[in-house]
């Protein structure tokens, strides 16, 4: 929502409805989403939502790692265009252009050989996992010993 205010695709007053609605509907243990719509409701400045804002740090549905009644106090007492300014001018509140530039740096998209590599002691024996070969070995092993098992029943009978 963010996003499409900074960049004029809706108007803020549509998203202060929208979010005035959501806070009407929510139950108080939807933490995640109470708290996302305090911290967004902050960066618009959005004064008409004091109320339901006040209410959610009230029930405790706002998680306090992220943001805290005094940072909501910072960001409500800005001026109404100096806060979509700083939207405006954020990078963090653009329309993606380059999906690959975008995206280019996360790690999944890294070759294995550039994530770091940690000397972990492992005990003879034991391994962070099992090889397909292994898993073989271990396979025929096994079929050696039913067999072996099986030789030696016969004779001692």
């Amino acid at each position: 929502m963010l996003v499409l205010i900074a960049q004029e695709g809706i108007s803020r007053e549509q998203v202060i409805q929208y979010y005035a609605k959501l806070f009407s509907t929510l139950d108080k243990e939807d933490y995640y989403i109470q708290t996302a719509l305090v911290t967004n409701s902050a960066q618009l400045c959005a004064v008409e939502l004091q109320e339901q804002i006040d209410r959610a740090f009230e029930e405790e549905s706002v998680d306090l790692f992220f943001i805290d009644k005094e940072e909501v106090s910072t960001y409500l007492v800005v001026e109404t265009e100096e806060a979509l300014n700083r939207l405006r001018k954020n990078p963090k509140y653009s329309f993606i252009k380059d999906v690959v530039s975008e995206m280019e740096n996360w790690s999944c998209f890294q070759p294995q050989d550039k994530h770091p590599s940690y000397n972990i002691f492992i005990p003879e024996g034991f391994s962070l996992g099992t090889s397909k070969k292994s898993k073989i070995k271990d396979k025929n092993k096994k079929k050696m010993q039913k067999q072996s098992r099986r030789k030696n029943r016969s004779k001692k009978k």
